[in-house]
């Protein structure tokens, strides 16, 4: 009776990070119990949610696997893996003004305005929505719901009174068996190797860095931290072993990019792996490429300079609701082990085998430049709408840049207090940048003084 609601939510929040996936073929595969998806791309628009100066420039999902035990839902847990996870991310490329446009004040103006109408209906239509979406879910469960009822009502099942003649009792075994389809959840993430390639932060310079993960699974945990399925209290006492193989991170400068033998859209499951496959750029890493699609030998091996040596290691999380915690005090005061005192409601243990960091002084400056251009994008982030298509010249061109100036602190100051902005808000925010603006100059002129003298190349690292 939930396969209408699995696949809702898997089109939901993977539909908008995959291309190709199909409703009606989602649906019925759900429902025979079994989803396996194979060689998905990722959509250019998958990182626009987080509002960063990025965007994907190729990606790709070698498998999601979605088993459901439909026979034995409640008493088997559901299992969701993903294998061959790869991203490339570039920054993106903003619009920039065109030399020798011009731009009418007035029509300037009406485009601001516009921009804004624009984006509040915007948000408005998601809101609805999202709304609409979950009140049709909603809608179709209860619909499920009252037609088991009615099954059970023709078969003879003995109804309890109150609640519509049992429903409420149904309800609660239904919200039950929920919560421990959740609790008892597991997920395996292989093969997942997220890349950035950036030419514009460091004038003159190559960066790129990435991250590898060789595995991951999450599974619940009973008290003495051995596998279980759990059945009793398992959202209000959650307990999870999340198994870490191979992650690590690594960040290049000077390196080239990775360059595919042809169109990144076109690239076979093959060459995929032997592009990205995390085996072919770990540090001194050997054998086939991992992925169940690799390759058996050949191919580059890629070095990188890393900021963090791949770690092994697991973390036990436990999690008390609470009603929990309450119902615990209540009764003795002890805690779920026997000791006493109030346990937190959040508790986290980590055992790595070995923990190795490095930063060089190259590093160090590539990180800083990224740092610095992320800094800017978020800045500007609530004004880019708003900018002028010309440049600030003289004339016309630059009443329509004071223009923007002035919707530029009257958005701040609404963003801030919720206010207007009047001509002397606008003055002091004029006088103010420049004072900033030469304090700022000097600030970095004497750091480029003091950091002269070194230039010889120097590493730090810390090992455990």
């Amino acid at each position: 009776m939930f396969e209408a609601q699995v696949a809702y939510y898997l089109n939901k929040y993977l539909g908008k990070y995959l291309q190709g996936l199909d409703a009606d073929s989602l649906r019925i595969s759900v429902w025979r119990g079994d989803v396996e998806l194979r060689n998905l791309s990722l959509r250019p628009e998958a990182l626009q949610d987080l509002d960063l100066p990025v965007t994907v420039k190729a990606g790709l999902l070698g498998r999601l696997t979605l088993k459901v035990p439909w026979t034995a839902l409640g008493r088997q847990p559901v299992v969701v893996e993903f294998d061959r996870l790869y991203l490339l991310a570039c920054p993106r490329h903003l619009e920039q003004p065109a030399q020798g446009a011009k731009v009418d004040l007035t029509q300037y103006e009406a485009e601001v305005a516009e921009g804004e109408l624009t984006a509040k209906r915007q948000r408005v239509l998601a809101a609805e929505t999202q709304w609409l979406q979950e009140l049709r879910a909603k809608m179709a469960l209860k619909a499920q719901q009252l037609q088991l009822q009615q099954q059970q009502g023709q078969g003879g099942t003995p109804k309890k009174a109150g609640g519509g003649g049992g429903g409420g009792l149904f309800n609660i075994n239904f919200q039950a068996l929920i919560h421990t389809i959740l609790g008892n959840l597991q997920l395996r993430l292989t093969n997942v190797h997220i890349r950035y390639e950036d030419s514009r932060s460091l004038p003159g310079q190559l960066l790129s860095g990435g991250l590898l993960l060789g595995s991951m699974s999450a599974h619940t945990m009973d008290e003495k931290g051995r596998e279980a399925f759990v059945t009793t209290d398992v959202l209000n006492l959650l307990r999870k072993a999340v198994v870490l193989q191979d992650f690590g991170m690594y960040f290049d400068v000077g390196s080239p990019f990775l360059e595919p033998p042809h169109d990144w859209a076109s690239l076979s499951a093959r060459e995929w792996d032997m592009l990205l496959s995390p085996a072919r750029h770990a540090p001194a890493a050997t054998g086939d490429v991992g992925g169940g699609g690799g390759d058996s030998g050949g191919g580059t091996q890629y070095r990188h300079h890393f900021l963090l040596l791949p770690i092994s290691g697991q973390m036990n999380y436990v999690r008390r609701s609470t009603k929990f915690l309450t119902t615990r005090q209540s009764s003795d005061g002890t805690d779920d082990d026997g000791g006493g005192g109030r346990p937190p409601r959040q508790e986290g243990r980590i055992a790595l085998r070995a923990l190795s960091l490095a930063l060089s002084r190259e590093q160090y400056v590539g990180a800083r430049a990224l740092l610095e251009a992320l800094d800017g994008y978020t800045a500007n982030a609530p004004y880019r709408a708003m900018r002028p298509h010309c440049r600030p010249t003289s004339g016309a061109d630059a009443r329509v840049w004071w223009r923007y100036a002035f919707f530029a602190v009257q958005k701040q100051l609404r963003l801030q207090r919720g206010g207007s902005c009047s001509w002397s808000q606008l003055q002091t925010a004029c006088r103010l940048r420049k004072k900033y603006i030469p304090a700022y100059a000097r600030c970095l002129t004497a750091a480029a003084a003091a950091g002269a003298p070194s230039t010889a190349g120097t590493g730090a690292t810390i090992a455990s």
